[in-house]
């Protein structure tokens, strides 16, 4: 699925965790202030992401929120998190199941 990359792309062929580890090695490790957005305070321009899903189409690049990129820090308060379960009543860590694949289509899906 999705869109993925054309031929000279620095992203062609890499994964959304690859490019986004490649983002983060890139920028080094930082400390982001935390700021709090309510939705009506948020505008959203139908013209700019049509810009920007042009742009992305035309690169054969995906956009990557450098906000919040596809990697498990974006999702989980520690890498264990991103791997594994905590039982409430022992505390004990079990390792996730593997994410299943996506569908290849609507029929499968159902």
């Amino acid at each position: 699925g999705g869109g993925g990359g054309g031929g000279d792309s620095p992203t062609a062929g890499r994964s959304d965790r690859e490019i986004a580890e490649a983002l983060a090695r890139e920028n080094g490790s930082r400390v982001i202030a935390f700021q709090r957005f309510r939705e009506e305070d948020v505008v959203i321009d139908p013209a700019v992401v049509d810009e920007i899903n042009r742009h992305c189409r035309e690169c054969g690049e995906r956009y990557v929120d450098p906000q919040f990129p596809p990697l498990p820090r974006s999702l989980y308060l520690s890498d264990a998190e991103a791997e594994s379960w905590e039982c409430m009543n022992c505390r004990a860590r079990t390792k996730l199941p593997p994410v299943p694949p996506l569908p290849a289509s609507r029929e499968e899906a159902k």
